[in-house]
């Protein structure tokens, strides 16, 4: 391959990488690899990032199993039984509710 005109030699070997990615599964896989990896690193050790990242995970199975009335027939058995078993988790569950019971009492007074 040689470089399109006008092309920057970044910009060729950027297209020259793709290039091989798309062609050789086994670049391809060690090329994953090697970002799960960083990434794995990354989330243990930043404790924000971390926490972004469990909030989308959170967040799209919740929009995902939504309308599944199975799944969430489940998930609701999973989470009556941890309520019951998890003092710690009960408390996180009841602190959650006073704030909001707390703001929704705030914005309804005059």
């Amino acid at each position: 391959m040689t470089p399109r005109k006008g092309e920057t030699p970044e910009e060729f070997r950027a297209r020259e990488r793709a290039w091989y990615a798309a062609a050789d599964p086994e670049y391809r896989e060690g090329r994953l690899a090697r970002q799960r990896e960083h990434r794995r690193r990354r989330y243990t050790t930043d404790p924000v990032y971390r926490e972004q990242l469990l909030k989308r995970q959170r967040e799209r199975r919740r929009q995902r199993y939504a309308t599944d009335p199975v799944y969430r027939e489940q998930l609701l058995k999973r989470q009556r039984e941890r309520y019951e078993t998890d003092p710690e988790y009960r408390q996180q569950l009841l602190e959650r509710e006073r704030k909001r019971y707390a703001r929704k009492m705030k914005g309804s007074s005059p």
